[in-house]
């Protein structure tokens, strides 16, 4: 029994875990965590918990984007306004993100530094899933 709220559509959690093939204790872990909404309402069997189908859609969706896929660039350096041209992310995005450890700095020259391709053909994959916010965290 799916449900509409402001355009949102509502799925029961055994519903969403059996649909999005997430076992329904780690969709439990992700309402805990604060990363999926919870929705309760009154039904004639008593409270009823949902989640918004497209947040689970995404979450789903999140368990495809592996670095793995993205071994073909593994080890070919791009400088980072190389990389901030053609991935589009903010220089000192990227350069915040190698201070993180989540791109791996390949090379330092006197002008340039150059990062592993892998690391932010991965990263754009991940901010066009969950799409980008200004000051959110792309890597959790």
């Amino acid at each position: 029994m799916a449900m509409t709220i402001a355009r949102t559509e509502l799925l029961r959690l055994r519903e969403a875990a059996a649909e999005y093939k997430i076992p329904e204790p780690e969709l439990r872990d992700l309402v805990e965590q604060g990363r999926l909404e919870l929705y309760e309402m009154d039904d004639e069997g008593g409270r009823i918990w949902l989640v918004a189908r497209d947040e689970v859609a995404t979450m789903a969706a999140e368990r495809f984007i592996r670095r793995e896929n993205f071994r073909h660039l593994m080890g070919v350096k791009i400088s980072i306004s190389d990389a901030s041209f053609k991935y589009h992310f903010h220089t000192g995005t990227i350069s915040k993100w190698t201070k993180q450890g989540h791109v791996k700095v390949l090379e330092r020259t006197a002008n340039q530094v150059y990062v592993d391709e892998a690391d932010l053909a991965y990263a754009r994959a991940l901010a066009d899933l969950k799409g980008t916010k200004r000051g959110s965290s792309l890597f959790k």
